[in-house]
Formats: C-alpha cells, structure tokens, sequence
C-alpha cells in the first residue's frame, strides 16, 4: 500500500503460481480509534498457458452399444467438464 492509502501492484501475478491475496487492512485517525478488515484479491486466469493432460494418453472402456452423442463427465485438474462421446474409428 502506497502512501496515499492505494494498493499497488508491484510485481508480475500469475493465477498458475498463486490464485489469491490475503491483506489484512487497518485505518486508524489521530484520536487512536481504528478498525481493521480483510480484503482478498483474486487473480484471474488470462489463459496464457495452454491446457495439458498428465499423464498424455488416456484408455477409455464403453460398452459396445453405448448411444451416440451421450453424455459423458471428464475430471480434468479437478474441474468437472460435461462433454459428447463422439467415437471415430
């Protein structure tokens, strides 16, 4: 925080190496009275990294006469994506 009261970003954020910030503000007057409160800052994603699978091959088992275009879950780094079985052989 600078100063004039402004917080001020003074380095690179990167969503992939820390998501948020935790500051604990404090405002006090010339008479000794203050108050304190938490502000959190949440970095958000510019997608700048582009998305990987680890490990990069995956085995999928269905049964053979599974409907076209069903829907399938795919739990990827922890997010839950719906997705279309569109099998091409």
């Amino acid at each position: 925080m600078d100063p004039n009261g402004e917080i001020v970003v003074t380095m690179e954020l990167d969503r992939e190496t820390r998501s948020s910030y935790h500051l604990i503000l404090r405002a006090a007057d010339d008479g000794g009275l203050s108050a304190t409160t938490l502000l959190v800052i949440s970095v958000l994603d510019v997608n700048d990294s582009p998305p990987t699978f680890l490990p990069d091959t995956f085995t999928l088992i269905l049964i053979e006469n599974i409907v076209y275009n069903s829907a399938l879950t795919v739990l990827v780094s922890g997010v839950v994506y719906q997705s279309r079985v569109h099998v091409h052989c």
